[in-house]
């Protein structure tokens, strides 16, 4: 899941926030950096967000 697919597909407004949110709950997501052009072929650098699994001892 991407910062662009959160936004449109689960309309989170501030990914990232949700996303420490979930890892202060105890999921452990990880991060991947990428970078996607636009429309207007202007780079912009996202996150790519992987679910590795929930930490039961939170």
């Amino acid at each position: 899941m991407t910062t662009v697919d959160a936004r449109a597909k689960l309309n989170i407004l501030h990914p990232p926030a949700r996303i420490l949110e979930l890892r202060r709950s105890g999921y452990n997501i990880v991060t991947h950096w990428t970078t996607i052009f636009d429309d207007m072929n202007q780079a912009h650098r996202i996150g790519e967000y992987i679910l590795m699994g929930e930490n039961k001892n939170v």
